[in-house]
């Protein structure tokens, strides 16, 4: 028993000390290996996604990555901003450098292309050497204008969309009762009790006409600090408005944080239109859902991820740790000893809150207010090309389009995600969130439905679409999207 008992212990160590030994190797990494995407600040756990051929990578189901210094590698880009090109006026060295360069970094591409109207290349040019620069940069600089936009994400504003869709947006007045307020705020999902207390009262409310799903995210964290990926999740129909509401609660035991507040909603019309918001939870006594103004509220561009609008949940579970260690090292050790009841005991409502977000699902679901491939009108004869068609050859190796065919094995078949996305919306993502959502729904095996790949062939699925639409990335459509315009 001791000798067990001293041999967990070592191997515990020896982890530690591999862990911290890659971080310390990652941080330092050489600039090729430079993140594309931003680097997440979780202190010492910073990690961002690189590229495949960054030889530092660690890679997982959740793709390519390394640990990083969010203060290292925004000097990085502040560096380079003045980028190769721009002093002589090759604007098509410029623009090409920028793509290969800074394929996540929205704020950094467009300071640099600021930076280049402000250089006497620029500034002292006749107006036609002028208009080659604009025509050159033009895609380049329009899209990442959309990807940074603040808040949700939208064409609209936050501000703008609050009062357009107010009533749309609207949490049940049912839910706004002070027993809810109270017991979501008491709510620890490690503790079935007070889970089971919580979930009564929202039965209770709403008659029992409401769905109630309390689980992990799988990987979002929530806007209130410090931040948890505790949700509980409830959906119910309310004047003609199919409404899905997450609130986010504690979920550790050490976890005792009291002034929770985010409440978030997907509603859904009439299997056309979908408007997401995040509302405001007040106190117990005052118990309304309100909505502030201000930098940190909706600040998680929604859109991101709910290009179609609704999303089917998906619980964090242990055996999703290699997609995302991050969650399990918030959930603290001995987890699963929790987590695994509280997914079962709730698996039930899970598989029928699932089938009616598949009802509300329709084939021309959209967001309110989403941006499209024309990027908002701005190249309607130019659109940018669709994450979700299938990878060309010139973007994947062999081994990775035959995986790609190899997840088409089950339904939707043959026209694989297309299928079911081509009337969904015209996604513009950014490279996060392609990443992230490639990888988490492919490589775990939640999409396409009914396909019974392997999970090699799901990661090698997975990383064929990002390469294919990755900006920067050699052969993908995206850049060559970017880089079509003529401008020499």
């Amino acid at each position: 028993m001791k000798q067990a008992l001293l041999l967990t212990l070592l191997l515990g160590i020896t982890a530690r000390a591999e862990k911290e030994a890659q971080r310390t190797v990652d941080v330092q990494a050489k600039p090729a290996c430079a993140c594309t995407t931003p680097c997440n600040d979780q202190e010492g756990d910073s990690w961002c996604f690189t590229k495949w051929a960054c030889d530092v990578s660690s890679t997982g189901i959740r793709g390519a990555w390394r640990y990083c210094n969010p203060a290292t590698e925004q000097e990085r880009i502040q560096a380079k901003l003045r980028a190769e090109g721009c002093d002589t006026a090759d604007w098509k060295t410029f623009r090409d450098q920028l793509i290969d360069s800074y394929s996540a970094r929205t704020d950094g591409v467009l300071e640099a292309i600021d930076t280049c109207r402000k250089q006497s290349s620029y500034t002292s040019a006749k107006k036609p050497v002028k208009d080659k620069f604009e025509t050159c940069v033009g895609r380049l600089e329009k899209l990442y204008k959309v990807l940074n936009r603040p808040g949700l994400g939208l064409s609209k504003n936050t501000d703008a969309y609050q009062k357009a869709y107010t009533a749309k947006l609207n949490i049940p007045a049912d839910l706004a009762k002070e027993a809810l307020f109270r017991d979501l705020q008491a709510t620890n999902l490690s503790d079935a009790t007070s889970v089971a207390k919580v979930v009564k009262t929202i039965k209770d409310l709403t008659r029992n006409a409401a769905l109630v799903v309390p689980y992990v995210s799988p990987g979002t964290q929530s806007l209130d600090n410090p931040k948890t990926y505790g949700r509980i999740v409830v959906w119910m129909n309310s004047s003609g408005l199919s409404r899905y509401v997450q609130f986010s609660v504690n979920a550790a035991p050490g976890d005792a944080t009291a002034d929770r507040w985010q409440a978030s909603v997907v509603n859904v019309e009439s299997k056309s239109k979908a408007y997401i918001f995040d509302w405001t939870r007040s106190t117990a006594e005052r118990h309304v859902f309100e909505y502030k103004s201000d930098k940190t509220q909706n600040s998680q561009r929604c859109y991101q991820c709910h290009t179609s609008g609704v999303l089917a949940i998906h619980p964090f579970e242990a055996v999703h740790e290699e997609a995302d260690d991050a969650v399990a090292k918030k959930l603290g050790e001995g987890y699963a000893e929790w987590l695994g009841p509280l997914n079962e005991t709730y698996k039930g409502e899970l598989t029928k809150l699932n089938a009616q977000i598949k009802k509300d699902y329709g084939p021309a679901l959209v967001v309110a207010d989403a941006p499209d491939r024309t990027l908002d009108g701005a190249f309607r004869d130019a659109m940018m090309p669709d994450p979700m068609a299938t990878p060309g050859e010139g973007a994947c190796r062999p081994k990775e389009l035959a995986a790609v065919a190899a997840i088409f094995n089950g339904d939707p078949g043959d026209k694989g995600c297309l299928s079911c996305h081509e009337k969904r919306g015209s996604p513009v993502v950014s490279q996060e969130g392609l990443d992230t959502m490639m990888y988490r729904y492919i490589g775990l095996g939640f999409m396409p439905l009914g396909n019974g790949a392997s999970a090699e062939q799901r990661k090698d699925a997975s990383r064929c679409y990002v390469e294919h639409y990755s900006v920067g990335a050699p052969n993908g459509s995206l850049t060559a999207w970017l880089k079509a315009p003529a401008c020499e």
